[in-house]
Formats: structure tokens, C-alpha cells, sequence
């Protein structure tokens, strides 16, 4: 016997579930026994959502851990200075300047030590006229006395001498110099053998020449 929709009258098959032109429930209007395979199929239909969805979820989970891995990489892969690296470092050497040597002080000079004042009272002085002029020598004498020296022989020199002038016995030339400074004339020789007799062992002769230097005036 053909079967039809209660609902809108159309042909349908035997064991069809579904109007497939108003789509009314046919196993319920004619309240047949559902088929064994429907539940088998909602079954696989829920098993294959929930694989659907635990796949999904995995993908999900899978891709924010790499996320979060590439994200922590660079950290992680981050140099790191080795105490020990750093140590062995080779470390620069200053060359210290060699001192330059201090020049060797120059020795001072010893000094010559000042020779001891000339003792007046201990030179013997002649004086001697060798000029025309009368009293001369004597004058010149008492001079000569006054400064402290040692007078000798007063009298008239072995020839004239147109300069005055100071003779010197041998080694007594410092004595000369004192002499001939302290008179004021200035031409100093050594004592020729004539005035020597004549001052008799004198230390110093002066003689007064035509000039009449170092006579009193």
C-alpha cells in the first residue's frame, strides 16, 4: 500500500522519517518504531563534534605556546658575559717613563781664605828723596809714621827718579801694595840693589820723585 504525508498528502517511502515536501515527522504520525540507526547516528554526529572541538582546542592551545615560546626566545637565547671571559681579558700595561738622572751638582769652589789683615806696626818702611826739593823725605816720613807703618831710613835715594814710586823686598809685595795705596801712588817695583844698601834691610822703600806723588802737602 503506498504511504503519504498526513500533512500535506505526499507520496513517501517506507521507513522515511522525514516529509520531504513539508517536512512533518513521518515516524510520529504513524507511530512506528524509530529506526536502530538514528541513535547511532546522533551518537557520531556528537563524537564528531566533540573531536571537532577538542581538535580546535588543542590547535588553539598549540599556537599560543609557540606564540609564547617565540616571544620568550629572544630572552632565553640572550648572551650572557662570562665572568671568566672578562677575566682573561688581556689587560694593557702603562710603560712607566724611565726617570731621567739628575744632573750631578757642580763642586762648589772652595774659597780662598781672606789673608789675615797686615799688621802696620810690623813693616819696616825707608823713605828716600830723589828730587831737589829740601825736606821732602823727611816730611813724607812722618807720613809715613802716622799710617801706622814702622819708620826707616830717611835720606836721598842712589840716583833721581823723575816718578815716585814703591820698592819691594823679595816676598814683601802685598806689604808694597799697602803702602803704595795708602800714600797714593800708583808705580810698585821690586827693590834694585843701590836703594836696598842705602834703606838697610827696609821691608818697603818709597821713593819721592820729581813728581812729589805721596809727599804731604
Amino acid at each position: 500500500m503506498e504511504s503519504r504525508c498526513p500533512q500535506c498528502g505526499a507520496a513517501v517511502e517506507e521507513g522515511q522519517i522525514v516529509c520531504v515536501e513539508c517536512g512533518a515527522r513521518l515516524n510520529l504520525v504513524y507511530g512506528k518504531t524509530p529506526s536502530p540507526l538514528l541513535p547511532a547516528g546522533i551518537l557520531g554526529a556528537v563524537v564528531l563534534l566533540a573531536g571537532i572541538g577538542l581538535a580546535i582546542a588543542l590547535s588553539s592551545i598549540s599556537s599560543s605556546s609557540g606564540k609564547s615560546s617565540k616571544a620568550a626566545a629572544p630572552v632565553a637565547s640572550a648572551p650572557r658575559t662570562s665572568p671568566k671571559t672578562t677575566a682573561t681579558q688581556p689587560r694593557t700595561t702603562t710603560a712607566t717613563t724611565p726617570t731621567t738622572p739628575t744632573t750631578p751638582t757642580t763642586p762648589t769652589t772652595p774659597t780662598t781664605p781672606a789673608a789675615p789683615a797686615i799688621d802696620r806696626s810690623a813693616i819696616e818702611v825707608s823713605v828716600l828723596s830723589g828730587t831737589a826739593t829740601p825736606g821732602i823725605a823727611k816730611r813724607t816720613g812722618k807720613s809715613v809714621k802716622a799710617k801706622g807703618y814702622k819708620l826707616g831710613t830717611v835720606t836721598n835715594s842712589a840716583a833721581p827718579s823723575p816718578h815716585s814710586v814703591v820698592l819691594y823686598a823679595p816676598g814683601k809685595h802685598r806689604e808694597a801694595n799697602d803702602v803704595a795705596k795708602s800714600l797714593g801712588i800708583t808705580r810698585i817695583k821690586s827693590l834694585d840693589p843701590g836703594n836696598r844698601r842705602i834703606s838697610k834691610g827696609a821691608d818697603v822703600v818709597v821713593v819721592i820723585g820729581g813728581d812729589e806723588r805721596g809727599a804731604p802737602r
